[in-house]
């Protein structure tokens, strides 16, 4: 399954060296309002977003920088996913935007796929829309599963 995801890598070392810097320099706070926040969707919940905000100001910040680097280079697996055969499940929010509903979208195409597209939801479909995406788990692994 992939939620908010995609297998291909973009690589953008500007974007990479910049928001290292950001986190270095100006802390997680400047980062989380100018990479992470905006990735909600309109229709969060203000109380889930102060939560996840919390949340990502609670962590090292040499560690998130470290974790910034690894996202940014981390190896591409388009041809994996092209060539996989058994069930794909992806699930996106309407509103995401990295990556953007084409792209998520055309993962979920195809024999033994699914695509599933939430609505007024964003980058973060497990804390904005949290039972959508159970109900989504709970019928896949019943549908892998089979009648009990």
């Amino acid at each position: 399954m992939l939620v908010g995801a995609k297998a291909g890598v973009r690589p953008d070392p500007t974007l990479r060296d910049e928001s290292v810097r950001v986190v270095e320099t100006h802390g997680l706070a400047a980062a989380w309002s100018a990479y992470w926040e905006p990735l909600f969707g309109s229709a969060a919940l203000p109380e889930v977003v102060a939560a996840a905000r919390d949340l990502a100001l609670s962590h090292d910040v040499t560690r998130v920088a470290n974790g910034l680097r690894a996202f940014h280079d981390r190896r591409d697996h388009t041809e994996f996913v092209a060539g996989w055969t058994k069930p794909l499940v992806v699930v996106s929010g309407a509103q995401d935007r990295t990556p953007p509903v084409s792209v998520t979208r055309s993962l979920g195409e195809g024999p033994q796929r699914q695509f599933h597209l939430v609505d007024d939801c964003g980058h973060y479909v497990n804390l904005e829309r949290p039972h959508r995406l159970r109900t989504i788990l709970a019928d896949t692994i019943a549908a892998i599963s089979g009648p009990a």
